[in-house]
């Protein structure tokens, strides 16, 4: 019996209609008072409820406390809260927000605290900053072990043991790792990773003892067993090896060592390990990064074998796997294949080759030793760095545009450097201006450096020269090719713009968030020129226009749109025009009963009350835009901590559009000097607000 939460009460009825056949199913529904009961008794032979009894309601009437944002670092006083915000923010990322600057402030305070030590050295491993991680690890390790105590936690031993082995420091590895094992949530992490050394060293009995005391501890650990079987293969015992390669897959079906382990003991064929890593070039890297980290240089050879060898043309032109094959050749003391391999790395495309592991620094390096003149090695290394420790990842790619020049890419990688890390624009701006010329047909390029033009208040002029010097190229990106759209409204070209809206279809995806914004944007201020120029009947044609949505948009329509306070109003000028009162007042209604917030279309509504002879109204409305104004303008520079994704906060461009509803406030008012005056602040930090170039005249 289910109670439904608009007091309806369902009856279910099963049959048994023979031995070996399904029961039939009955519903019937009864109505009692009120919702908030529960069944107490039932008739079941007259199917009539008995009584009922009063249960809690399913909702509580208040709502628990809303998150707020962390206070600044300093500002917080408590030890504990100042760790837990910052542990807290790195859980949550929050782009801007730097969960270091709480725990960097509690070691300002007590420079040995465990658990801001142990966040900060996991920050910089993470980052490839193994030195710094080690110190910030050795300084949690040094407060918890104070008065030779075993730790309840031994976390901080663990992530050092595992540096120190990224370090190649083997013997302190092994120590620490050891030390971790006190621990048994550490237990069978430490010893999976002291049984990498043993590999590394050769010495396999060891291995296979310490994965045995790893998988005592975590059977489930398909990672643990694929290793197991490798070293049992290397001692000979195949057998075993294969029995545990399977185990691994009936753990994880998608396990590629597992897989890679039975292929080389011919217990499947290679179309099945083919079929499993599916020509994904990262697929045939992780793996064989598995294998390097073990030592095991034969068997990672034999896998980057098999995807250079690959029927996919895409895998087996894959620079980053011919880096690896000659890093691999040189430890086999193969010097032909070392030569060929690093030959065709450095001369393979850059296209959709973006490196992430760090594993690849000591081979590019090692690729930089035998060729020096290596540009792209260089490239690779700073795509790797620059979400890390992006002062290196822009000296890379300066070493990479020294050594070639026409690495178009790489200047574009210092632009964006320049611009996101050292918030240098005109720097940015001429290393965007030398990736184009280098490269016309990308029309990434056109988008990105008509941003920084942006920015950079640079002249309405100069951003179309931009977009005219390559004709067509833009159209290939729908963000660049709106951006293009954009500047041509900015620049007064709205046939121009209009014709490209309406000939080209726009796919629903990220960087078209603005398309139907420009749409109405054309073609309202088309009819305002028709509108000026007397031609009433063009103008709302225009006007109407812009209050539909086209089918190459592929967007249903909008509601609550606030822009249709704008698109109203212009209607009802049109109309008021042509002398249809009747028809423009209902426009203007429209208008003012439009859900505007605190937006611009505010100015929209004031304009269409005082059509409507509500000059009380709409100088109240003025006012509220005034406010959304001056209040903008004061929180111009304040973070938002709820926001995930987007652009690099423009302080200016917040600035200027406080000016811009400012300035609105006040011609909607009458006190034109006043909006004069606010629409040059505006234009001073930002001239491409597109409507304050337009009523500002």
């Amino acid at each position: 019996v289910i109670l439904m939460r608009n007091g309806e009460i369902i009856y279910e009825k099963r049959t048994d209609i023979g031995p070996g056949k399904p029961f039939t199913t009955q519903f019937k529904v009864k109505r009692v008072p009120d919702p908030q009961y529960r069944i107490s008794l039932l008739d079941r032979e007259n199917k009539e409820l008995i009584s009922y009894q009063e249960q809690k309601p399913i909702y509580e009437d208040e709502l628990p406390e809303p998150v707020s944002p962390p206070a600044k670092p300093a500002d917080i006083e408590n030890m504990e809260e100042l760790v837990l915000a910052g542990q807290r923010i790195m859980q949550f990322h929050n782009p801007g927000l730097d969960p270091e600057d709480y725990f960097l402030e509690a070691i300002s305070r007590d420079p040995y605290n465990s658990m801001a030590n142990l966040h900060l050295g996991n920050l910089a491993a993470k980052a490839g900053k193994f030195d710094e991680a080690a110190d910030y690890y050795r300084k949690t390790i040094g407060r918890i072990t104070k008065n030779y105590t075993r730790p309840r936690d031994c976390e901080a031993l663990f992530r050092l043991g595992v540096v120190l082995k990224k370090q190649k420091k083997y013997d302190a590895a092994i120590d620490t790792l050891y030390r971790a094992t006190w621990d048994q949530a550490w237990y069978a992490a430490a010893y999976k990773e002291l049984a990498e050394i043993s590999m590394l060293k050769g010495d396999f009995n060891e291995a296979l003892d310490q994965l045995n005391h790893s998988l005592s501890r975590n059977a489930v650990n398909p990672i643990s067993y694929a290793m197991k079987s490798a070293v049992l293969r290397q001692t000979g015992n195949r057998a075993e090896a294969g029995i545990s390669a399977r185990r691994a897959r009936v753990l994880d079906p998608l396990d590629h060592m597992a897989t890679f382990e039975l292929l080389l003991n011919k217990a499947i064929p290679s179309s099945e390990f083919i079929t499993l890593l599916n020509d994904n070039k990262e697929n045939y890297l992780e793996l064989t990064c598995r294998y390097i980290n073990a030592g095991l240089i034969e068997d990672a050879a034999g896998v980057v074998y098999m995807a250079l060898t690959s029927e996919d043309s895409i895998l087996s032109s894959y620079p980053i796997l011919y880096y690896y094959g000659a890093w691999l050749a040189e430890k086999q003391e193969d010097k032909m294949l070392v030569a060929e391999y690093y030959s065709s790395a450095a001369a393979a495309s850059t296209d959709y080759v973006f490196p992430f592991r760090f594993e690849t620094l000591e081979i590019l390096e090692a690729a930089i030793d035998f060729n020096p003149a290596d540009a792209r090695a260089w490239y690779y290394m700073g795509n790797i760095l620059y979400d890390h420790q992006p002062d290196k990842a822009l000296n890379c790619w300066k070493q990479a545009v020294e050594l070639e020049h026409g690495l178009a890419i790489a200047h574009r990688n210092l632009g964006w450097g320049y611009y996101r890390y050292l918030d240098d624009i005109e720097g940015a701006i001429g290393y965007y201006e030398t990736a184009v010329d280098l490269k016309e047909d990308d029309p990434r390029y056109y988008y990105e450096l008509d941003i920084l033009y942006e920015m950079n208040n640079e002249s309405l002029e100069r951003r179309l020269e931009l977009f005219a010097s390559n004709p067509g190229v833009v159209r290939e990106r729908n963000d660049s090719y709106l951006r293009e759209i954009e500047v041509l409204l900015l620049n007064g070209r709205y046939d121009s713009a209009i014709f490209r809206l309406s000939t080209h279809t726009f796919l629903r995806q990220e960087g078209v968030v603005n398309l139907h914004d420009l749409f109405v944007d054309a073609h309202l201020l088309k009819g305002r020129e028709f509108l000026l120029s007397g031609e009433h009947t063009l103008a709302l044609e225009q006007f109407l226009l812009a209050d539909t949505y086209p089918s190459n948009q592929l967007i249903g329509r909008f509601s609550k749109y606030q822009k249709e306070a704008q698109i109203y109003y212009y209607t009802g000028l049109a109309y008021l025009a042509m002398d249809e009162k009747g028809k423009a007042k209902n426009y203007f209604r429209k208008a003012v009963d439009t859900p505007a917030g605190t937006s611009e279309y505010l100015y929209y509504r004031a304009l269409s009350q005082n059509e409507l002879g509500r000059q009380e109204d709409a100088m109240e409305t003025s006012g509220q835009l005034i406010r959304a104004g001056e209040e903008a303008l004061e929180q111009a520079g304040d973070l938002d901590f709820f926001a995930k994704f987007g652009e690099k906060v423009d302080i200016n461009a917040r600035k200027a559009n406080a000016y811009y509803y400012m300035a609105l406030g006040y011609l909607s008012s009458g006190d034109t000097e006043k909006a004069q005056e606010a629409f040059s602040q505006a234009f001073a930090l930002k001239n491409s607000i597109l409507w304050a170039n337009i009523h500002s005249e």
